[in-house]
């Protein structure tokens, strides 16, 4: 059983609580003016109520938000009606509302959208038949390049809203975006003070809570907003904690009347404990290929075997067979500055720059086998993982308003550069893997191996992108949209043992897919260069 409260204020008023006002004395004046000694009516007469009126602020874009601005769909200003692609929009209003904690919730609720967390619940998305990197994740527009690098769970509480676009589109976001994209968008100053409170309560030790704030600060044409979210639950087996925390910043100044500058900053930080399940046991397994099949005491394998009264032992079932100090633990911290210059009635100019960092650490075991003749659990090898990311970019957009022969018409004109130096590591070579044997009821689990990451490689992946959109009102109910993308992306992996290197650069899109061209002149297929890595 889960209790939530949310308070969502403008001005320091409450809706709801006047909603419940009005009925309530609307009511009791019906009882008091109400004659003492009624008139006997037939009982099929129908009952007339007295006449009153609710009147409520409801937020414009939450049932079918189709006069919204969709971000993810075009940078030219489209509306949802107005725009050829499916965006579907999840406001805060309905993640409230319906109580989606966490973004993967709230994108699920998009018709056709499924999510879920994998390696280090990084959450990736799948739709029309696509996954994994097919499916951008961006925050704000800007898209942190595979899922492997994308943020960990993110608290609902901190977004504005969820843009979800199904279909390709690589003219926004560039290689990758095949089967669709997801932008979270983060909550804005605004010119109006509004406060928000939320607090939730779970089983398992589950709870979560809320506080957000923002408006004007003073006449200095300076607004802000500020958002924290703490989500902790200690799971439903042993040892499998997990805590979130994120503070969400940004201010904006408008300068002038035709100059305004927005910073956005957040820090998300989590830290898990894992639980990996708990073995099959069984007595003896039966090879099903062989022609003589008979019982043998040994260890399953799962392409020839099959179990001879497979079961979970009861006893063992909220056990966790994972090492005493196992933990994944991430740091994010996403910066934004956006400058927004009108050059002229016709002409406005933006810029944003921005720079993104992750720091992810792993340590786990990852597979608990039942061992039948020794009658423990082996447990997988140690895994270690390490992560270190920076992505630095820029991206500048023209936009001209300008009719053309009596027919609304507007051309954008823009272009990125985004630099991503990512480092990965792991093990270190000289220390052993092997984690101890444990037996299945009373585990001894013990510590892993005292050791420290070590860095393995270092990726940089450099982007330059030219892009231009346009969008022509042939007729009032007929509109054409166009647009058109280059990407020129270079990468350099350097493994820092032996500090060997392979600079690539994609130099078209042919009928066979994407090139990858060495510096020797010689050429890798995606697959070839994927395997490489």
């Amino acid at each position: 059983m889960t209790f939530s409260f949310h308070i969502a204020s403008r001005s320091l008023r409450f809706p709801l609580l006047l909603i419940s006002g009005i009925t309530f004395v609307a009511l009791a004046h019906s009882t008091t003016s109400a004659p003492a000694n009624p008139a006997v009516s037939n009982k099929d007469d129908p009952v007339t109520l007295d006449k009153f009126a609710v009147i409520a602020e409801k937020e414009a874009n939450f049932s079918l938000p189709l006069d919204a601005v969709a971000t993810s769909g075009s940078r030219l200003g489209l509306t949802s009606r107005g725009l050829p692609a499916s965006v579907s929009i999840i406001t805060q209003e309905m993640m409230q509302l319906r109580g989606l904690r966490t973004a993967v919730e709230a994108v699920e609720t998009a018709v056709g959208m499924t999510g879920g967390t994998n390696f280090g619940s990084i959450p990736t998305y799948s739709t029309r038949g696509f996954g994994g990197n097919n499916v951008s994740v961006m925050r704000d527009g800007i898209r942190q390049n595979t899922a492997s690098q994308s943020s960990r769970t993110v608290d609902s509480f901190l977004l504005d809203r969820i843009e979800v676009l199904k279909g390709p589109d690589g003219l926004m976001f560039g290689e990758g975006a095949i089967g669709g994209a997801v932008n979270y968008i983060s909550k804005s100053p605004s010119a109006t003070f509004r406060g928000d409170a939320l607090a939730s309560y779970g089983g398992w030790g589950s709870y979560r809570v809320g506080l957000g704030v923002g408006g004007p600060i003073g006449s200095s044409g300076v607004s802000y907003r500020a958002d924290y979210s703490h989500n902790q639950t200690n799971g439903y087996q042993e040892r499998n904690s997990q805590r979130y925390d994120a503070v969400a910043l940004s201010l904006a100044w408008r300068a002038t009347d035709t100059l305004s500058l927005t910073w956005f900053g957040t820090l998300l930080d989590d830290w898990n404990e894992s639980y990996y399940g708990n073995p099959v046991i069984y007595d003896a397994v039966v090879n099903t290929t062989a022609a003589v099949q008979t019982q043998e005491v040994r260890l399953y394998n799962n392409t020839t075997d099959r179990m001879i009264n497979p079961r979970v032992d009861p006893a063992a079932r909220r056990t966790n067979y994972n090492i005493l100090d196992n933990f994944a633990a991430t740091e994010n911290i996403f910066n934004r500055v956006r400058a927004d210059l009108r050059l002229s009635p016709e002409v406005e100019l933006r810029n944003e720059t921005y720079v993104a960092t992750q720091l992810l650490k792993w340590k786990n075991t990852e597979s608990n086998t039942w061992n039948p003749v020794a009658r423990n659990i082996t447990r997988g090898a140690l895994t270690l993982i390490y992560r270190d990311d920076v992505l630095v970019g820029n991206r500048l957009d023209l936009t001209v308003k300008k009719p053309i022969a009596g027919h609304a018409n507007r051309l954008l004109i823009g272009g990125v550069f985004e630099h991503n130096d990512q480092i990965r590591g792991g093990a270190p070579g000289n220390i052993v893997l092997t984690i101890p044997a444990v037996s299945l009821a009373n585990p001894a689990v013990g510590f892993g191996p005292a050791t420290r990451f070590q860095k393995s490689s270092r990726i940089g992946v450099e982007t330059h992108a030219f892009h231009a959109q346009d969008v022509f009102d042939v007729t009032s109910n007929f509109r054409a949209v166009a647009g058109v993308r280059f990407d020129h992306i270079s990468l350099q992996r350097d493994t820092l043992a032996d500090n060997t290197t392979a600079t690539l650069s994609t130099l078209h899109i042919g009928p066979k897919g994407t090139i990858l061209h060495r510096v020797d002149g010689s050429t890798w297929s995606p697959a070839e260069f994927l395997n490489r890595l």
